[in-house]
């Protein structure tokens, strides 16, 4: 027997350690004594036979950390991240009505695609539905539909169709159901009354930095900011209850500017309850143009200065009413400091992204290049990639095959993907460990 190459050794701070598969999610926990004895081994060698009848070793075979060999051990895992994304009666199906957008972001992935022609007609949008009610006919219990672009409200007539239509479907099929609608907020406040607005369970916009470098970048095609409109599209929104969730682009941004944007944020009728807000870092143009098929690897000095610019928004968050709502693990400087090619759903064989012309594709960022079938006119989907997406290797990469944390990252992004040289993930692993960390101590304390 052998410790599992997926097993991660916790310290925790009572001197207990609690060894957690990142394959199985289960932990068992070790006195200081044993994890001593145990420890010697926990990076890969052979168990002594004596060793295996300690009483522990049957849970840490039971839950996974202890098993016979490593090739099976990879078998495993394949079969298991085969089984998570085909075998699973929840859909998440991403709705992309349109590419044309109503503002000219300079560093908007989409800028060499868009075309005033890329707007999906009601033909198009019947197919998606019928689609839709298949799926729902073929078992699917839960479904969660987004609608993303482009900006999606520039065409809300076909919006209000597919949301009426599918959730009028899902109810009738007793399909439990959750719309989230992505978008710049320009057009919110008046278009609250249409139903993707109303039907909508969370709304999702961004704030790109203070107010005066947000009417900069976000700027329609005459040139004018979009600062205050969008505070006008959440404050009416938000009269109706809905859930807010804020990306807010930190680049050059500083306290007084945080400051100013909690409270117009506070003051458009935002509270902790009802929304979230999370903080990003944008990068280069090139580096977030899909087509470049590079990642953004940051350097030493801008990860020290972004983690001094994020401990000063922490600190001044830290007493204000919204300040509960920032969610700071899931902010940039937590999560990805030093790399940005991380495990994605759309990987999942029950994610569907449909462009504006009813074809399927892989990514929402990768539209031209990632097509795996079509929407046919009876609703039937010809998956022609369906095989080859679903044999695509997602640990190519040696150093991915032997990471401890690749059941939790899904190794090398398939529209980004790293070199094989660049694998320096220690910040994206620390932010699992610390996921990893705080489920163990919410169980300890459930159980207690």
């Amino acid at each position: 027997m052998k410790f599992s190459q997926f097993a991660v050794p916790i310290q925790l701070d009572s001197g207990i350690t609690a060894l957690f598969s990142t394959l199985t999610g289960r932990f068992v926990l070790l006195t200081e004594d044993v994890a001593r004895t145990l420890g010697p081994y926990i990076s890969g060698s052979h168990l002594p036979r004596f060793l295996e009848f300690l009483p522990c070793c049957q849970e840490l075979k039971g839950k996974g950390i202890l098993v016979p060999d490593a090739a099976q051990e990879i078998e495993e895992y394949r079969q298991h991240s085969h089984q998570t994304r085909v075998c699973s009666t929840a859909m998440r199906l991403l709705l992309l009505p349109t590419r044309v957008c109503n503002l000219r972001c300079w560093y908007c992935y989409q800028g060499r695609t868009k075309r005033a022609s890329h707007i999906m007609s009601m033909e198009t949008a019947s197919r998606v539905v019928r689609f839709v009610e298949r799926q729902f006919d073929s078992g699917v219990g839960m479904i969660t539909v987004g609608f993303y672009g482009g900006e999606p409200l520039t065409n809300v007539s076909v919006c209000d169709y597919l949301a009426e239509e599918i959730s009028a479907r899902a109810d009738r099929h007793a399909v439990r159901q959750q719309l989230v609608l992505t978008t710049n907020g320009f057009l919110l406040a008046e278009l609250r009354r249409h139903s993707v607005v109303r039907l909508a369970h969370g709304i999702h916009l961004t704030i790109d930095g203070a107010p005066e470098h947000h009417d900069r970048v976000r700027i329609n095609g005459a040139g004018q900011g979009s600062y205050q409109r969008i505070l006008a599209g959440i404050r009416s929104v938000r009269e109706c209850g809905k859930h807010m969730r804020i990306r807010v682009h930190i680049r050059g941004l500083e306290e007084a500017g945080w400051v100013q944007i909690l409270n117009d944020l506070e003051a458009a009728g935002l509270t902790p309850q009802a929304s979230s807000i999370y903080l990003v870092d944008v990068d280069e143009p090139a580096a977030c143009n899909p087509t470049e098929c590079a990642p953004s690897v940051m350097s030493t000095s801008q990860i020290e200065r972004q983690s001094a610019l994020f401990s000063v928004l922490r600190r001044a968050s830290e007493n204000h009413p919204l300040g509960d709502a920032v969610c700071w693990n899931r902010s940039t400087l937590a999560e990805n400091q030093r790399t940005r090619y991380v495990s994605c759903v759309y990987e999942r064989d029950d994610t569907y992204v449909v462009d504006y012309g009813g074809s399927l594709v892989q990514c929402p960022i990768s539209l031209d290049r990632d097509v795996i079938g079509v929407i046919g006119d009876d609703g039937t989907a010809s998956l022609t990639g369906l095989t080859g997406r679903a044999s695509v290797p997602r640990y190519e990469n040696s150093v991915c095959l032997r990471c401890a944390f690749l059941p939790k990252c899904g190794g090398n992004c398939l529209v980004r993907p790293a070199p094989k040289s660049d694998q320096d993930c220690s910040a994206r692993r620390d932010f699992i460990e610390h996921q990893m960390r705080s489920s163990v101590l919410e169980t300890i304390a459930r159980c207690a």
